[in-house]
């Protein structure tokens, strides 16, 4: 390898080991406190709300979600589902059709399964289902309660609604040109449809900049109104009777005075202003780790990619097709920056790193990439591939397939979640094809290229051989491994010694070697568990930690350093008598855990599988699993022996 990545190499691994702790694998108990480092996992860790995705159609329809269907996923050890609920156009939803939103919910509960939701109207494209706004809106308010409800089994909800399978596109009456319609539908999902803690995503990066532009407005005396009036872009979104006022809140200038050109329109010469996006929840901002937790649109709206890597362009998702409103090229220009590229072949054993505009292909043309990619690393981003890619050429400037490394470098670039692996899998898609995701399959991962990029991968890991598919699985989302921990080795009560010293601390630390942070807050519980196991004794009144701080390097990095995430808390009011297998024993053992439960589960009823599969484990070989029925899947880290 080359000498900076062999540098790189060394960090990056020395991550876990670099604190003043014992070897990896040892514990100590000397002073009365236990010390160990962890050592990682090279295999597959199965977690909720995040890797390859499956694809079902039917969630609403007669007869709904199959066992077959769920077996498949099963197969292919899948935690997230997109889901499609067809609607009927009526103004008012039948019970029936609500009843199977819930059926469709609890089926995917009862697997340990999470949704990410689309409603839709039209299944063929162009649309031929008659609705409008007013349908949406009402439809949004009648299935509230039941997505309020049903939240748990809700990782995403794709926004959906308009268009052609709920893609924004070829509806019969254009509503998604209409940005005042896409802004409602939006604003409706956010703070009608969903609680705060759920979040949505667009097809396209300029879908999110369309409904966020309300929040937008501009001077009438900063807009350049009669300089060559026929070579005006019409504002996106606009259509024929907007007035003023409207248009100008839309951040864009207006001007009737001359016939046959867009009366609301852009101009280099008025660049407004961004609004504070706290105070107006529907207002204009660029997402940073500040203002990622807020109740906003900003905050909770990510990407849907649905042609990942598939055309030069994306599918469309990026291009020019998109026209790029004057006001957002100049933050985002990303013409004048040189971007890594993984397209390319290896040179001399290190990667190419020409730049786009040079090349003249892929999406980091588009000011709106680099828009998504700064603001990715807060929200939910998802991709699929073309149907059949990789067995066949929808682009001549694009390859027909990219291998598993060149797009693990995109898939952490853009902070990727989860994947579609339907698209481009042959079992799945064509059948009989050689398609992309088969060709991961049979490819070695090339361990020179991950790390030459710098791409996520810890040293248990690379020890140990993998396919490019399986790199792919394991680093889609998050991949928390646990480093160090360290704890009182005991627990003394009754003596006059015992109630004059302060309580132990713990303290531990973990490193992300995913793509990406958990999107949904969830807490991070210590436990302790009886000796047998089936009970937690004790827990943390509070959460030590937001998981969706944990990220895998500090975002906008260039050295993608790993990052390390330390919490503790004190051990303090542990009552011996309430355990039951220690009242009568001088000494008893019991086991420290680390519990990440999806928060939403303490109010519901659940199956073991469920409680196992919301739950965060840790990739350690080290690490045992222990399932708590009804409460959550519990990391068992080490033992405190209790003297009462």
């Amino acid at each position: 390898m080359c000498a900076f990545s062999a540098v790189f190499h060394v960090t990056v691994w020395q991550v876990c080991t670099a604190a003043r702790v014992p070897p990896v694998g040892a514990v100590t108990a000397g002073g009365g406190e236990t010390q160990r480092v962890y050592r990682g996992s090279g295999k597959m860790v199965l977690n909720p709300e995040r890797g390859f995705r499956m694809e079902l159609d039917n969630g609403c329809d007669e007869g709904g979600l199959s066992d077959d269907q769920i077996k498949l996923m099963r197969k292919y050890n899948l935690t997230v589902a997109q889901t499609y609920c067809y609607l009927p156009t009526n103004s008012t939803l039948a019970q029936e059709t609500l009843d199977r939103v819930a059926s469709a919910f609890a089926k995917l509960r009862g697997a340990g399964i999470k949704a990410l939701w689309r409603f839709a109207y039209d299944r063929d494209s162009p649309g031929r289902e008659d609705y409008d706004a007013n349908t949406i809106l009402g439809h949004i308010n009648q299935l509230a309660e039941m997505m309020h409800t049903n939240a748990d089994a809700l990782y995403v909800l794709q926004a959906g609604f308009l268009g052609s399978w709920g893609e924004w596109h070829s509806s019969l009456k254009n509503l998604s040109s209409n940005s005042s319609v896409t802004s409602a539908v939006v604003e409706a999902e956010l703070f009608t449809l969903l609680p705060p803690d759920r979040k949505i995503n667009v097809r396209v990066p300029s879908y999110k900049l369309a409904v966020l532009r309300r929040g937008l407005s501009v001077s009438q005396d900063s807009c350049t109104i009669y300089l060559q009036p026929h070579n005006r872009t019409g504002c996106p979104g606009t259509y024929g009777g907007i007035n003023a006022s409207v248009c100008l809140s839309l951040g864009c200038c207006f001007d009737d005075s001359v016939v046959g050109v867009p009366f609301c329109f852009e101009s280099p010469g008025a660049l407004p202003e961004p609004i504070d996006a706290v105070n107006e929840p529907m207002g204009f901002a660029v997402l940073d780790g500040l203002s990622s937790k807020a109740n906003t649109a900003v905050a909770r709206v990510g990407f849907d990619n649905d042609g990942f890597m598939s055309t030069s362009n994306d599918g469309g998702t990026y291009g020019n097709q998109y026209s790029k409103p004057a006001w957002y090229i100049a933050p985002f220009d990303a013409k004048k920056v040189p971007y890594p590229d993984m397209l390319n072949n290896p040179v001399n054993g290190s990667l190419s790193t020409p730049t786009y505009e040079t090349a003249n292909r892929g999406p980091q043309n588009d000011p709106a990439y680099e828009y998504a990619r700064r603001e990715s690393a807060w929200v939910p981003v998802d991709g699929e591939m073309f149907w059949k890619a990789g067995s066949m050429v929808y682009d001549p400037k694009w390859p027909e397939s990219v291998t598993a490394e060149q797009a693990s470098w995109r898939l952490r670039a853009m902070h990727y979640s989860t994947l579609s692996i339907v698209h481009g899998f042959d079992e799945l898609d064509s059948g009989g094809l050689n398609e992309t995701i088969n060709r991961w399959m049979q490819a070695d991962l090339n361990l020179r290229l991950v790390l030459d990029a710098r791409l996520p991968v810890s040293p248990t890991y690379a020890s140990q051989r993998h396919t490019g598919f399986e790199y792919v699985r394991d680093h889609l989302g998050y991949r928390l491994e646990l480093c160090t921990a360290s704890f009182a080795s005991d627990l003394w009560f009754g003596s006059i010694e015992a109630a004059s010293v302060a309580p132990p601390n713990f303290n531990a630390t973990v490193v992300n070697w995913g793509f990406s942070a958990p999107i949904n807050p969830r807490p991070v519980y210590l436990v302790l568990l009886s000796p047998v196991r089936g009970t937690i004794v004790w827990q943390s009144p509070q959460s030590l930690a937001d998981v969706r701080d944990w990220q895998p390097h500090f975002p906008g990095d260039p050295t993608y350093t790993p990052l390390r995430h330390t919490f503790g808390t004190a051990i303090s009011g542990v009552d011996p008598n309430r355990i039951p297998s220690c009242k009568t024993s001088a000494v008893c053992t019991l086991s420290v855990g680390l519990m990440l439960p999806d928060d939403r589960m303490s109010t519901l009823a659940v199956t073991r599988e469920t409680t196992s599969q919301y739950s965060i484990r840790f990739a350690n070989d080290d690490v045992e699993w222990s399932v708590v029925t009804g409460i959550g899947g519990v990391n068992i880290i080490g033992n405190i022996t209790l003297h009462t």
